[in-house]
């Protein structure tokens, strides 16, 4: 073999090793990609949908809240009375409501009840106050909330919602949660947390404005 045809040869041989290299790195990338990626999965999801609702600072409202809420109607729900006769929310209809949910061993709850019984105390007779203490699926118990009541003389009418039906019904995982209701039926506002004492006031003169 002359030099000419020996150059030739190791110039093809050159250019198939390169190509041959070059379809292997293709392949070989694409493929330690798509392992990689399958591997790693979907990204997790740290949602407050996703936690469970084991403290009071994580509250659920009602779907429609805000102006949109003034056309929402209430949704209605079956409660009891002290005597265990069943109370249902569209009973009290005719005057504005505020409903409040909460629970004896809740500590925001707690520090907000002494302010719902001012506003009982001064709006009672024009507003209907429905104080729904949770105590369904042992998440309170009535003697609890009872000896809560007794221990600082509230007032302010207390209904139980031992079926859970109220929380299903507003969609509650944690509390306090206070709903302000139109006397038709409709939502006007809620608040999720504690409620000041003037922020309470401001929205029972509004539910109050919207009946003149």
């Amino acid at each position: 073999m002359n030099n000419h045809v020996k150059v030739i040869f190791l110039a093809a041989l050159l250019i198939f090793v390169i190509g041959g290299s070059y379809y292997l790195y293709q392949n070989l990338s694409a493929n330690i990609g798509a392992d990689t990626t399958e591997a790693a999965g979907p990204p997790s999801s740290t949602s407050a949908d996703s936690q469970p609702p084991t403290t009071p600072s994580d509250v659920v409202t009602p779907a429609v809240t805000g102006n949109d809420a003034q056309t929402q109607a209430a949704p209605d729900f079956t409660v009891y009375d002290v005597s265990g006769n069943e109370v249902t929310l569209s009973s009290f209809l005719g005057k504005p409501i505020v409903v409040n949910f909460w629970a004896s061993w809740c500590t925001p709850c707690q520090s907000e009840l002494p302010d719902f019984q001012t506003a009982y105390e001064e709006y009672g007779q024009e507003v209907n106050f429905v104080m729904v203490n949770l105590n369904g699926g042992g998440n309170d118990s009535m003697e609890d909330a009872q000896a809560l009541l007794s221990s600082h003389d509230y007032s302010f009418p207390v209904y139980y919602d031992t079926d859970s039906a109220a929380a299903i019904a507003y969609g509650i995982r944690s509390i306090p949660l206070s709903c302000f209701i139109t006397a038709e039926g409709n939502i006007q506002s809620t608040n999720t947390g504690i409620i000041s004492k003037e922020n309470l006031t401001s929205e029972i003169k509004a539910l109050l404005t919207t009946e003149k």
